[in-house]
């Protein structure tokens, strides 16, 4: 009877968080590479199916777009709502597999809290939202349920669910090997060969691709002339951007300026959570093993990113869904904290906010960007206009407090991607570009573009068709304000740090 008292709590619980997870998730919308990938899918998603030379993600991520991508094309961008269950699947999915994880180490009440609160922990919001990078979370959760089922002797299935989890997303190398470092703690070596076998497959898949076939070398994520005094600055910078966005400046600016979105539901929530959890609190003591594997984690994803220069740590913009891996430390904070009492609380409450905050942004700007979208589509002067460019100002990205924060027309080929029907070329202005050669040349994307005596500019936030000549152009150019992506872009400049010049991919922020 005890047990089934038990068992049902637990289920209660988890049951709570399914619904705060469903409410968090659901009218978070579409974003960025999003719409460009639907309009692909639309015309030759089932013909390149299994189509190998794509030079996609059904070739370096598999699983992803195999498990996931299929979605683009059945809902296309009618169906928004098949996007909405597929993320709530995916959190729910995922939250179930790490809080049985985590049930191995801890009180399966606190295993349920602390798989949510890593799920959703602000500082790499995007992984929840934006479905494309949802599969950063979808393998970490394979790969703990991996560890889940070998301990219990279950070989086929732990094997299956490790490669499964190896070959959905080219985040996996970390996970797979820091958390197979469990099994080398234990000495426990068949269990060991079992979860990281597959991260090896994968490996061997890739860069056998990534250097045998010249038609992939389109990729990215290796730098292959990188060197050892370029490697040692990234991995530097990616060690001081990581402790600034898990520690410093950064993790402080995400939390405050996600309370310019404040979501009176969570007064709802959080008394709920008050009752569960914060009248009796107990330490978290965290295993050797575990302190081990999730350091592990963490320094392989440095040096992962240090051999590709990009993807430096920022809780800010989508890429902030590579802070998942130093977003590992959260355990020890809550470890720590969970001596003392008032700090814990407090800290949870914030985060909690925090991460209500945050859905509440994602839901508002998903309203922002249809809006725009269907003034887009509806706006009589753009339909009529028949000329070689219109710039865009205005909405590039949301706007978190200051900070810009959710990719929007500020990407290329997703502004292309809205605009495909209209007779132009469009191309969006803001304080990347400046006049050099008499003409607008873009810093970060090194593109020019003309100026002519008359210039259509289309102003995103009032719907708005603008004809300027070329002094009022050179005039809007040169007022631009800087769009904040890191709160250093306020203090800094190209001429007084030394490390920032080091990095071509970085410098145009600081010009």
């Amino acid at each position: 009877m005890l047990l089934k008292k038990k068992y049902n709590k637990i289920n209660f619980i988890n049951l709570f968080f399914l619904i705060i997870i469903t409410y968090l998730v659901y009218d978070t919308g579409i974003h960025s590479d999003d719409y460009t990938i639907i309009e692909v899918f639309e015309y030759n998603y089932l013909q390149n199916l299994f189509n190998f030379k794509t030079l996609g993600q059904n070739i370096f991520a598999p699983g992803n777009y195999y498990l996931i991508y299929w979605i683009y094309y059945f809902a296309g961008n009618e169906h928004i709502f098949l996007y909405e269950i597929c993320k709530i699947i995916i959190c729910f999915l995922s939250f179930l597999m790490i809080y049985l994880f985590f049930s191995d180490y801890f009180e399966k009440r606190i295993s349920s809290l602390i798989s949510f609160l890593f799920i959703f922990y602000p500082v790499h919001d995007s992984i929840n939202y934006w479905l494309m990078t949802c599969g950063f979370i979808l393998t970490l959760s394979l790969s703990m349920f991996a560890v889940y089922l070998v301990k219990r002797d279950y070989f086929k299935l732990s094997f299956f669910i490790s490669l499964l989890g190896s070959f959905t997303f080219y985040s996996s190398p970390p996970f797979v090997l820091g958390l197979g470092f469990i099994f080398l703690y234990r000495k426990q070596y068949f269990k060991l060969l079992i979860i990281i076998a597959p991260i090896f497959i994968y490996l061997t898949y890739y860069l056998f691709l990534k250097f045998y076939f010249d038609n992939y070398s389109f990729d990215n994520k290796i730098n292959n002339n990188i060197g050892y005094i370029n490697f040692f600055l990234n991995f530097i910078l990616q060690v001081i951007s990581a402790i600034d966005t898990q520690f410093g400046i950064n993790f402080f600016l995400k939390i405050f300026y996600s309370f310019s979105n404040f979501n009176f539901y969570i007064i709802i929530f959080l008394p709920l959570i008050f009752i569960i959890y914060f009248f009796n609190i107990k330490p978290i003591k965290i295993k050797k093993e575990l302190i081990f594997s999730f350091l592990i984690i963490i320094l392989i994803s440095l040096i992962m990113f240090s051999f590709s220069g990009r993807y430096f740590h920022s809780s800010f913009n989508l890429g902030n869904r590579t802070v998942i891996y130093s977003s590992f430390v959260l355990f020890f904070i809550l470890a720590y904290l969970s001596k003392h009492r008032i700090l814990y609380i407090f800290f949870i409450s914030i985060i909690f906010i925090s991460i209500f905050n945050l859905s509440n942004h994602w839901k508002v700007w998903n309203n922002k960007q249809n809006n725009i979208i269907n003034n887009l589509k509806t706006n009589q002067d753009l339909s009529v206009l028949n000329t070689d460019y219109v710039f865009f100002i205005n909405n590039g990205y949301s706007s978190l407090g200051k900070f810009s924060h959710i990719d929007f027309i500020i990407t290329p080929w997703l502004l292309n991607t809205i605009t495909n029907n209209m007779n132009f070329k469009s191309i969006y202005l803001n304080s990347n570009v400046i006049v050099k050669s008499k003409k607008i040349y873009n810093k970060k994307y090194k593109s020019y573009y003309p100026l002519y005596d008359i210039n259509y500019v289309y102003d995103t936030e009032n719907n708005t068709l603008y004809k300027l000549s070329k002094s009022q152009m050179i005039n809007l150019v040169s007022n631009f304000e800087i769009e904040l992506r890191h709160w250093t872009q306020i203090v800094l400049n190209n001429k007084n740090l030394f490390l920032i010049n080091k990095f071509e991919n970085l410098k145009y922020l600081y010009e």
